[in-house]
């Protein structure tokens, strides 16, 4: 099986650089993951058809190529990569990952991870925690040394 990544951004620069809100941000994510999940379930029914024998009526496959990507992630074929510096962004994602039910492979500067520790264990699957430090965002300023240790108590690495 081929695995690719899909890296969802969900950070102010959706406001900086494309206008956007976090809020505009995540429900445009919401809308987008609703619409994979409806051609993932017309994409099952026709396959169990076609498995049964069923072929009056078929009629073409159900895809659209601009959702094939979210339409792999929802299979599990897609690893996720999310940016999410501050805890609303981490929060948002771990809604949309439950409610979709697809892992995240890394969340990548969550510099704030260390707030919500209980918010990042009910996610459906998160596999990593990547925090740089490096002081070139606000985030990375307010964040203590150390602070991946909760991490560890999620069992996630870091």
């Amino acid at each position: 099986m081929l695995l690719f990544v899909c890296y969802l951004p969900l950070t102010r620069d959706s406001g900086r650089v494309y206008g956007f809100t976090r809020m505009d941000t995540t429900w445009s994510f919401r809308s987008s993951y609703e619409t994979a999940r409806k051609i993932k379930e017309s994409q099952d029914e026709y396959c169990t058809k076609a498995q049964a024998g069923e072929w009056a009526d078929l009629g073409a496959f159900p895809e659209d190529l601009q959702w094939e990507a979210l339409v792999d992630v929802l299979r599990g074929r897609v690893k996720v990569h999310n940016h999410c510096y501050e805890t609303v962004d981490l929060d948002d994602m771990v809604r949309l990952t439950n409610e979709f039910k697809f892992p995240i492979a890394a969340f990548h500067h969550a510099h704030e991870t260390y707030l919500v520790p209980d918010a990042l264990k009910k996610a459906y699957g998160v596999y990593e925690v990547v925090e740089d430090v490096s002081g070139v965002v606000d985030e990375a300023n307010r964040t203590p040394t150390g602070c991946c240790v909760v991490c560890d108590q999620c069992e996630v690495q870091t």
